[in-house]
């Protein structure tokens, strides 16, 4: 049996730490690694000394270190993570055969910040940087979802709806959040249908949404289930590279 190495565990220990894992004690990390706490003691201290922790003495937590920043602000200034989102993003067109775009959320509005065309001569067109509303189409209802409930009631206000327009709404948004998809026919442009997933920035909050277009009978004629699944994987891995807009 080959036995791990002190610089295995290291790297083990600074993985443990995520979104959801932001403080962690020697008792937490004992309890994921199954290392000793004496090594585990060791290991944080030569970490939080060289920049890769820091520790909170009054809780007795550690948490990842300002070296580790400057390594990742490293990586994104170096890689090609534009590219990425390129590749990913010719990918579902290619399957869905339509326009497959990145919305972002600006003030109560929804901005494109990255398509990728199908070839179809007919097909759905927006271009970087045009900006839509939030109450129609799949990609604007999708991020709506995920609005806090005093914002959503603010653009309630914002595009003049009463009362019962409003309980309709919340119950649209109620299923797009249990499903973690929308597709929408015709809401914005009666002969368009688009299917979308929610795009998540730093603290989880919403930062926009993945959303493929097409003319409404060539959409319908292909969309099922698999693809709703390739959809939603794909938003998963976008929400990796979206924080770093």
């Amino acid at each position: 049996m080959i036995k791990s190495t002190s610089v295995e565990k290291a790297l083990k220990i600074i993985k443990c730490f995520n979104e959801k894992n932001k403080d962690l004690s020697l008792n937490d990390l004992n309890l994921k690694l199954g290392i000793s706490k004496p090594t585990l003691y060791r290991l944080c201290y030569i970490l939080t000394k060289e920049g890769f922790l820091s520790k909170n003495r009054e809780m007795n937590t550690y948490r990842l270190g300002v070296n580790m920043f400057e390594i990742a602000n490293s990586y994104i200034n170096t890689s090609n993570f534009v590219n990425s989102i390129d590749n990913i993003l010719e990918e579902l067109s290619k399957e869905f055969g339509e326009t497959v775009t990145i919305y972002k959320l600006e003030g109560f509005y929804r901005k494109c910040i990255m398509r990728f065309e199908t070839e179809y001569a007919l097909r759905y067109a927006v271009q970087v940087g045009e900006r839509l509303p939030l109450d129609k189409g799949a990609a604007g209802k999708t991020i709506l979802t995920f609005f806090e409930v005093e914002a959503r009631h603010k653009y309630y206000e914002f595009i003049g709806i009463d009362k019962i327009e409003q309980e309709k709404f919340e119950e649209v948004l109620k299923n797009i959040k249990n499903d973690g998809y929308y597709v929408s026919y015709g809401e914005r442009d009666k002969f368009l249908a688009s299917a979308a997933v929610p795009l998540f920035g730093n603290d989880m909050k919403i930062f926009g949404a993945l959303g493929v277009s097409g003319p409404i009978q060539r959409f319908s004629e292909k969309l099922d289930k698999e693809k709703i699944s390739n959809l939603i994987k794909y938003g998963y891995i976008l929400n990796n590279l979206v924080k770093h807009f």
